[in-house]
């Protein structure tokens, strides 16, 4: 079995050589009669060998503050999508599975969040995260003929502070941030910053793009002293995970 899983077949399509070459532009009648054509021939390298292969549809982006009418890239996923369609319902040995209405149910634009536990399934818009592939997996693999993944539980991954270091003298604005294995089933981070007499409790909603989580701490919130901090993930049931503390002494 063979997943194709791909956006490449959006684009304009250059043939030809030297003074010959051309341009073919997505959508134009020699566009799909080439296109077909190079896809017939990679897909007929895996079935010749007793492959199946199983096209995914493919989501539009999510574009930060996109209208909510329409864009032309929705229009170029749309094209994408009937393409891959139309291309497995005359191939043999081919078949297609709906990626993009479980990834964007609502139809674009695409929310960021997906599920029940509000999965951040692709984490710049485009491309899946880890979380979002293992989303992804669990619900794809039942509709190949495979055993699903177990069903998750409410285990959540234990965090890592990685600023400040341990024994840092802080004063201040300074970074606070903290990391984990894996980002799955977090839905927030929050840092507990205990001294001998002062609580304090910092809230981060969401990780950063390269899965961070983090946001400057204004020291002057707490008096001076010696503290101990620690970072909280939460999943969307309430439960959590608690990093090991690291110590840091405030002096401004």
């Amino acid at each position: 079995m063979v997943l194709w899983a791909s956006t490449w077949e959006r684009e304009a399509l250059e043939v030809g050589s030297g003074a010959d070459q051309k341009v073919l532009a997505q959508g134009s009648p020699q566009w799909y009669s080439v296109l077909f054509k190079r896809m017939e021939e990679r897909v007929q390298q895996f079935t010749v060998h007793g492959a199946t292969v199983v096209m995914l549809t493919q989501p539009p982006f999510v574009v930060p503050g996109a209208a909510t009418e329409p864009t032309p890239q929705d229009e170029d996923f749309e094209r994408l999508n009937t393409l891959l369609t139309d291309f497995a319902s005359r191939t043999p040995h081919v078949r297609v599975i709906d990626l993009a209405a479980h990834v964007c149910p609502s139809g674009p634009p695409c929310p960021t969040g997906v599920g029940v536990d509000n999965v951040w399934v692709r984490a710049d818009g485009e491309h899946y995260s880890s979380e979002g592939s293992l989303w992804v997996a669990r619900w794809l693999m039942p509709q190949l003929g495979i055993a699903a993944l177990d069903t998750p539980n409410d285990s959540l991954p234990v965090m890592k502070i990685v600023a400040p270091g341990n024994g840092a003298v802080v004063k201040g604005t300074r970074p606070l941030l903290a990391t984990a294995p894996f980002q799955f089933g977090v839905s927030r981070v929050e840092f507990e910053i205990t001294g001998s007499a002062h609580t304090r409790w910092i809230s981060v909603p969401t990780a950063s793009d390269d899965g961070l989580w983090g946001l400057y701490w204004h020291t002057t919130d707490v008096p001076n002293g010696t503290y101990v901090v620690r970072s909280v993930a939460y999943n969307s049931a309430g439960a959590r995970s608690i990093s090991p503390g690291i110590t840091v002494r405030v002096a401004n």
